[in-house]
Formats: structure tokens, C-alpha cells, sequence
């Protein structure tokens, strides 16, 4: 969510972006929506909405997409890059970082919002699911190889600053106050990570279902 208004992804049959004004919470209404063929993630930032999205189907189409937002009742589609496996997106000024799956990370200068371009793609051990910025670290849930902390001072001269394996399949990650809250699959997974270099767990809460 921006201000008053707030993004969503429908999943069901084709994706849909959709934006809902929400300033009054009792009456929340639908604005405006666009399609694609399906949604991985969604980050929205100021103006303008970015997704780690497919536009219509098969690998060509997968990558980094922007949507201007500048009147969310009238969506409209801006810049893109075609990167395969593209999962997960955030945002910081005018820099992107994907997670791409087993293809790592990948940073994007979004200067130009409808001309978007690749500043390095970094390859990391395991799935590169979720990512989650904070400070001068991208903080990557990576599947088997669990939390991944990448250095990202310069996004054109990233480099991995250290790991945490966890027991699990890391899903996505939240950071906090120095803290990583990593979904794990069958657990959540607390860690400190004030050093970003040694990543230390600090609680681990068992769930019968999945975190996702």
C-alpha cells in the first residue's frame, strides 16, 4: 500500500493487478486493474507499482515489469525487462533488486521508468524466492540454501556477504530492526542479523502447515 491506496494481485484464472482506494476502511473500492498471464510479486513505491510478473505467457514474456500509478484509477503499463524466473521484487530509489529463482539477483536501474536496465546479476547457491532490502543489504530467502545476505552499497558491484542455513526451504523473508523473520516452510525462523556477515539464529517456532 501508498498512502490510501492499495495494490493486490488476484491469482485465480489470468493474474490481475488490481488498485483499491482504502481511505475509508469500512469502504474499501476497486479502481482500476491490469491483466497478466501471472503475478509472482508485487512492490509498490511512491508513483508507480513494479512485479516480478509474466505478461502473457511462456518464458519471453517473464521478467521485471512497471506499472505508472501515478492516478491509480487509471493504471498504466511503463518499462519492462525480460529476466527468467523472476519471483520477487523491491524497491529502493532508483534501483530494483529481482529474485530470480535459481537464476539469483538481479539489479535494475528504474531511473527511467520506461526504460529500465540491468546493472548486474549476481548467481547465488540455492532459489532466490523473496527479497527484502534494508540499509545497504538485500536480505534473499533461497530455497535450500536458506538466508542469503548480499552487499548492495554499489547494485552495480553486488557480492554475497554471508549466509544462514536453515532447516528448511526458505520462502521469503521480512527484516526489522537488525532481525530476519524468514518464512521456512514447516517453520519461522528469527535471526539476528546486526552482523550481516554472520547471520545468528535467535528463536525457530515449528508450525504444522507451511510459511509461505
Amino acid at each position: 500500500g501508498v498512502g490510501n491506496t492499495l495494490y493486490a494481485v488476484d491469482t485465480a484464472g489470468t493474474d490481475q493487478l488490481f488498485s483499491y482506494n482504502i481511505s475509508s476502511p469500512n469502504n474499501i473500492l476497486q479502481l482500476n486493474s491490469i491483466s497478466y498471464d501471472v503475478v509472482y510479486g508485487v512492490f509498490a513505491d511512491g508513483s508507480y507499482v513494479y512485479l516480478a510478473a509474466d505478461g502473457s505467457g511462456g518464458g519471453e514474456s517473464r521478467g521485471f515489469y512497471i506499472v505508472n500509478a501515478t492516478n491509480p484509477g487509471s493504471m498504466a503499463s511503463a518499462g519492462r525487462v525480460n529476466l527468467t524466473n523472476a519471483a520477487d521484487v523491491y524497491v529502493v530509489g532508483n534501483t530494483a533488486f529481482v529474485a530470480r529463482g535459481g537464476s539469483g539477483i538481479t539489479s535494475v536501474n528504474i531511473t527511467n521508468k520506461n526504460s529500465p536496465s540491468v546493472l548486474q546479476a549476481l548467481s547465488l547457491n540455492g532459489t532466490a524466492n523473496g527479497v527484502f532490502v534494508s540499509g545497504n543489504y538485500a536480505y534473499i530467502a533461497a530455497g535450500n540454501a536458506g538466508l542469503i545476505t548480499v552487499d548492495i552499497a554499489n547494485p552495480s558491484s553486488m557480492s554475497v556477504a554471508g549466509t544462514y542455513n536453515t532447516p528448511g526451504t526458505a520462502l521469503n523473508v521480512y527484516v526489522q530492526d537488525n532481525i530476519a523473520y524468514v518464512a521456512d516452510n514447516s517453520s519461522l525462523q528469527i535471526i539476528d542479523v546486526s552482523n550481516p556477515a554472520s547471520p545468528l539464529l535467535l528463536r525457530s517456532f515449528a508450525t504444522p502447515y507451511n510459511y509461505s
